[in-house]
């Protein structure tokens, strides 16, 4: 097999899925991979081996998605990471380890960009009814929170580090459209929508238990 420089036609890549090769640090990797297709595939030939229909999907699914960033004073594109499926909501700016990061809501994924070169650093999976999320990310302490409609859900994601750890995970609050608010310690947020509704609740920040819920008028 000549080496890696020398002159080809194109490049071969086994799509990741066997998290047992990346013990603990599987979460980043599928977008790692899709970071090199996005760099090769303008100059050469990329083909991306599967096991089966599922992987595929999931494959093409991570190559489409999407993020985009413009110079703020002539609106020019600085960066963009493809034409997939993006989620409702405004990005969320915050810090790693000292480090700027932007979160994202895509269609089927929560995703942590460099903003300044549009590489993706992690993702979490985040596959809703309709691909509908619209609540704004929330951080706090180092963590993100994020919520759902159509019997989605919320979660607490430590975003500390560029490798995402859930904290917590529940069906207790499903932002539809208005996004949550935290203060001293607690969420609050609308349940559902005006119709399916439950009301307003509120949830512990640290642990996600709900600590009262003030049911919609009737």
């Amino acid at each position: 097999m000549p080496p890696e420089w020398a002159p080809h036609r194109g490049t071969w890549l086994s799509w990741p899925h066997r998290e047992s090769s990346w013990p603990g640090k599987f979460a980043p990797v599928p977008r790692v991979f899709a970071e090199m297709v996005r760099h090769l595939a303008p100059r050469e030939e990329v083909h991306v081996n599967v096991t089966g229909a599922e992987m595929e999907a999931s494959a093409r699914e991570t190559l489409r998605e999407a993020g985009v960033a413009l110079d703020k004073k002539s609106g020019a594109v600085k960066w963009s990471s493809g034409k997939g499926v993006s989620g409702y909501a405004t990005p969320t700016v915050y810090a790693a380890q000292g480090k700027a990061r932007v979160a994202l809501f895509g269609g089927d994924a929560i995703h942590g960009v460099d903003p300044e070169t549009g590489k993706t650093l992690w993702s979490v999976p985040w596959k809703t009814q309709y691909k509908i999320n619209c609540a704004e990310l929330l951080f706090h302490e180092g963590k993100l929170f994020a919520s759902s409609a159509y019997n989605y859900g919320c979660a607490l994601i430590d975003v500390s580090t560029d490798e995402p750890k859930i904290v917590w995970r529940n069906k207790e609050l499903n932002n539809h459209f208005n996004s949550s608010l935290v203060r001293d310690g607690c969420i609050y947020g609308f349940d559902r929508n005006n119709i399916l509704g439950t009301g307003v609740k509120c949830l512990d920040f640290s642990s996600g238990a709900v600590k009262w819920n003030e049911a919609k008028p009737a």
